[in-house]
């Protein structure tokens, strides 16, 4: 054998060698997951199952929704679609990796796979407007992915149902990690849910949250931004008085919270006296419309609570003394005024006329005032309709047989009336209505705004 065969051959049996060495130690690395040895495949395979029947639902809820949506062309429709079909592919992929395998681990790929062709529809739910059922339906199928994440060790999407797989984010997810919250916003504090449902919400150091909602207990973090995450829904957290108050990002939904417990020495309010019973003439319900033209329904009880629905959302507070409505971190004063009384705020002058006579009550005109009495609507102005608003904003429209009408506007709630002449009477907005095929358009008198509802 030459010097150039043993040179060969000597290089040679170092590269096997080498490779012999190599290749059992990489084939042997596997990333060790947390829940290791947690679940078994038995309840992973339910988790998957649960992803895949939701799924299943909100595929099909969405192509029907993309089918009556006359405002998308093909295109968009046939992208919006993409979307979702690629999300469910992506799990029926994982079903069958699933199945195959020895341990239910070695499917974390496609679980990646899944949480990567879910992050478009994502941000498609996240800012196009849908029906509130659509949206529901896809915030319990990203909570179910989001659990699958979380199960493999891996990020999951931003929004809620995300216990922190991958890198340790809290159980809300998608606002940043669980943090220490400030010090005003530690321990226990007491409010009502726009229900009346007694909430009792615990706030540890380390940022995790316990509420105890009329005995049932939810779990949830304190994150950056001052951010309550509370499975799908995030909320956030500003200080007001001694507690402070959680608005949902979502739906506005706005709870206040304190130390002093439900009404016991300063009520909701707090910060300005203690809870008073208010004078005979400021006990019952109120009727009021806001600058902005959003309707106001004021109850105030001979105890001095006070609650307020505003445009479909409740808000609670106290009367105290001098005549004061504490409503979260606004103070107003109360003036007696016919009927009624006015209501000015301390902080920037802001008045607002209350009335017990209503919207609409054969007082001139309806909620929207100015155009006739509320009427009995035409057989075809009357049920539930659907249109969108030139912003993109879906509405649900309720016109009852006695002419009251609601409005579900992206969420929120505002109410009017049907009057003479066909007419809709909304706050400050009045619009004629005009038949066209199974439903109308409305057309505003104002700016000539005109939207189309069908059934």
């Amino acid at each position: 054998m030459n010097k150039a065969t043993i040179k060969t051959f000597t290089f040679t049996s170092f590269l096997i060698a080498l490779v012999a060495v190599v290749l059992p130690a990489a084939a042997g690395a596997q990333v060790v997951l947390r829940n290791q040895n947690v679940f078994s495949k038995s309840q992973v395979s339910n988790i998957i199952r649960n992803a895949e029947k939701a799924s299943d639902k909100f595929r099909t809820d969405f192509r029907n929704q993309m089918n009556r949506n006359n405002n998308l062309s093909n295109s968009q429709k046939d992208e919006y679609n993409g979307y979702v079909a690629n999300c469910e592919d992506s799990l029926d992929n994982l079903r069958r990796e699933f199945d195959r395998s020895n341990s239910w681990w070695e499917s974390r790929n496609q679980v990646q796979d899944v949480v990567s062709s879910s992050t478009q529809v994502n941000t498609m739910m996240n800012v196009l407007p849908f029906r509130r059922n659509l949206e529901s339906q896809w915030n319990s199928l990203r909570n179910n992915i989001n659990t699958l994440a979380d199960t493999y060790d891996l990020p999951g999407l931003n929004g809620g149902g995300w216990n922190g797989g991958g890198n340790g984010g809290g159980w809300g997810g998608g606002n940043g990690g669980q943090v220490s919250p400030p010090n005003w916003a530690r321990g226990t504090f007491y409010g009502t849910a726009p229900n009346g449902t007694q909430i009792t919400l615990t706030i540890s150091n380390d940022g995790a949250v316990s509420a105890n909602v009329g005995g049932g207990m939810s779990y949830g973090s304190f994150t950056r931004n001052n951010m309550l995450n509370m499975g799908d829904s995030i909320s956030r957290v500003t200080q007001v008085g001694n507690g402070f108050s959680t608005t949902r990002v979502d739906n506005g939904e706005r709870i206040v919270y304190t130390k002093n417990g439900w009404g016991n020495g300063g009520g909701w309010g707090g910060g300005n006296g203690n809870k008073v019973t208010p004078p005979n003439w400021a006990q019952g319900t109120f009727y009021g419309t806001a600058p902005n033209g959003a309707q106001i329904t004021l109850n105030i009880s001979n105890n001095g609570d006070v609650s307020a629905n505003i445009g479909g959302g409740v808000s609670y507070g106290s009367y105290t003394s001098g005549n004061m409505i504490n409503m979260g971190d606004s103070l107003s004063r109360v003036s007696r005024q016919g009927d009624g009384f006015t209501t000015t705020r301390t902080d920037n002058g802001e008045r607002i006329s209350y009335s017990k006579n209503g919207w609409g009550n054969g007082n001139g005109g309806g909620w929207g005032g100015g155009n006739g009495n509320k009427v009995t609507p035409p057989n075809w102005a009357q049920g539930t309709f659907y249109g969108t608003a030139p912003n993109g904003t879906q509405i649900t429209l309720t016109i009852s047989n006695n002419g009251d009408v609601s409005a579900n506007i992206g969420g929120g709630i505002s109410y009017g009336s049907y009057t003479s002449g066909n007419m809709i009477n909304m706050g400050n907005s009045v619009s004629r209505v005009s038949r066209q095929g199974n439903g109308f358009t409305t057309t505003r008198t104002d700016n000539g705004e005109t939207i189309v509802y069908r059934r």
